[in-house]
């Protein structure tokens, strides 16, 4: 169960464009918001949540280093999903 929840979590990449763009956009403001009261507060930022972060290169990152890997392990696991 807990892994059905992690997928329904990470899976705004497998949605369509127009739902996943908004979603995208959203949580990258909340990223850099989050940088922003980091730095604010004087702690060091946080790993992609600084204003020179790219919003593209963090996008292809996340799908190819968490969502694909773990879609395709799924996949093996329960080969209907597939």
């Amino acid at each position: 169960l807990k892994t059905i929840m992690h997928v329904s979590d990470i899976s705004n990449p497998c949605k369509p464009w127009h739902i996943s763009k908004i979603w995208g956009d959203r949580v990258f403001e909340e990223f850099m918001a989050q940088g922003d009261r980091e730095k604010a507060e004087g702690l060091p930022v946080s790993p992609n949540m600084g204003r020179d972060t790219k919003q593209a290169e963090l996008s292809v990152n996340f799908v190819d280093f968490i969502v694909a890997p773990f879609f395709m392990a799924l996949t093996s696991l329960l080969p209907r999903v597939h």
